[in-house]
């Protein structure tokens, strides 16, 4: 049970130790059960310990020995829970969490890098719900299971001891349960662009009409691309989203010349970009573009975009900087009646958008706040209270965020209405700024 090497490569050299200041009795266990997983998760727990109360989460020898597996899978778990309630540890409770989903989802597996890989399969299988005694039609799953890496995909989480015995998962079952996720992770089909389009795009990078109309729509740390790198980007979306009965690409459509772009701890290692292009008329606008590995998702005022760049890498939401990241792009990109739900961090954010007085504008920055992350509660869901700007109303909302990367907002107090503000209006992929008269 490799855990710092493996698993949870962020954590701090000495940390389980630390963990067991708080905790020895999980510590204790952990140490006892760690050699018996890595010979073998599906071997009974000895019965010393299942004899020791101290030591059996379980009550004792009476319900039956558990696999070393699923005991050390429930006291990952019980740390991971308690350290979240201490302010010295929290940070890493979350580590423990995922390493006793691991060992949860797959108990008789050992815990190390395949098994990491195979994460976002196991995930599924513990989080997405449906009815195993419904019979699957030998067509259909004979139809899934004819490309040989998907079959052998099937075999090896089959092979893990999927819930420990308590729901069996036949062939069939995992096959259709896993197949959606299989097809979103392939790569992606590229039709290249030819060369009269590459210079097209390569000459818009080099000489942009104008500099940015708006400060970026996602709050973070973002980087304005140089040309060379710009017209890359501006190419790889141009080859992944095309228009029409000619396949147009997009960012030729709407003649995109500017890129900025920051990192997103949500999707590890994912890229978000803004890219500025024209509407009708030349109106300059900013589109979203997700690029997660070799797909690329582009906003379009729903949330479909990040349910498919979760099924196509898995989301990570197992540090604060994952979850805030998530947080603040999930509202930037779902609209409703009046634009985006805009969280903003810092009064910058709203500056380019404010029309009004300079004593309007002093009396508003106090209330411009940055986001709070709440932690944990007692729901297992993580809150955060956030200064939301919608149309012309600044709210300060509370948000709810669950670990299938489900977002709620529960409580919103008014700021303020009627705000002197350009307000954004959606046009395909492009968000314009205007004036209410030109709205």
């Amino acid at each position: 049970m490799r855990l710092a090497a493996e698993v949870m490569p962020q954590q701090r050299p000495g940390f389980i130790r630390n963990a067991g200041r708080h905790l020895p009795t999980t510590r204790a266990s952990l140490a006892a059960l760690a050699p018996l997983v890595e010979q073998d998760p599906r071997q009974p727990v000895p019965e010393i310990l299942l004899e020791s109360g101290e030591h059996n989460p379980y009550g004792g020898t009476g319900t039956g020995s558990p696999s070393v597996g699923r005991m050390s899978a429930d006291l990952l778990k019980a740390a991971g829970w308690a350290m979240e309630t201490d302010p010295e540890l929290s940070a890493g409770a979350d580590l423990y969490n995922l390493a006793g989903d691991l060992l949860l989802a797959a108990p008789e597996a050992k815990l190390d890098a395949d098994l990491i890989a195979l994460w976002p399969y196991l995930e599924r299988t513990v989080r997405f719900d449906f009815r195993p005694e419904v019979p699957v039609s030998h067509d259909e799953t004979e139809a899934l299971l004819s490309e040989p890496a998907f079959a052998e995909l099937v075999d090896r989480i089959g092979d893990m001891g999927l819930r420990d015995g308590e729901r069996p998962l036949s062939r069939g079952h995992l096959a259709l349960l896993l197949a959606p996720l299989w097809e979103a992770r392939k790569p992606p089909l590229r039709d290249p662009l030819p060369d009269d389009q590459l210079e097209r795009l390569i000459h818009a990078a080099s000489a942009p009409r104008t500099d940015w109309i708006m400060p970026p729509m996602i709050p973070g740390d973002w980087t304005d691309l140089p040309p060379a790198d710009a017209a890359v980007v501006l190419t790889l979306v141009g080859e992944a989203v095309r228009l029409g009965e000619k396949r147009w690409p997009i960012t030729l459509e709407h003649a995109c010349d500017r890129v900025r772009s920051r990192n997103l701890a949500c999707y590890g290692g994912a890229l978000l970009f803004e890219i500025q292009g024209y509407g009708d008329g030349g109106e300059p606008g900013i589109m979203s573009a997700l690029m997660v590995g070799e797909h690329i998702f582009l906003a379009e005022g729903t949330s479909a975009p990040l349910h498919h760049a979760t099924d196509a890498a898995g989301v990570r939401l197992d540090t604060g900087e994952a979850r805030r990241d998530f947080l603040v792009l999930f509202a930037g990109w779902v609209s409703s009646g009046d634009g985006r739900f805009h969280i903003l961090t810092k009064p910058e954010d709203l500056a380019a958008r404010f029309t009004g007085d300079p004593a309007r504008w002093e009396a508003l920055i106090p209330h411009v706040r940055p986001l709070d992350d709440l932690g944990k509660g007692e729901d297992g869901r993580w809150g955060f209270d956030a200064t939301v700007l919608y149309g012309d109303a600044l709210f300060r909302a509370r948000f709810k965020l669950n670990e299938l990367g489900q977002v709620v907002m529960t409580d919103e107090d008014m700021v303020a209405r009627d705000l002197p503000v350009k307000v954004e209006a959606r046009d395909g992929p492009l968000v314009h700024l205007r004036t209410e008269s030109d709205a």
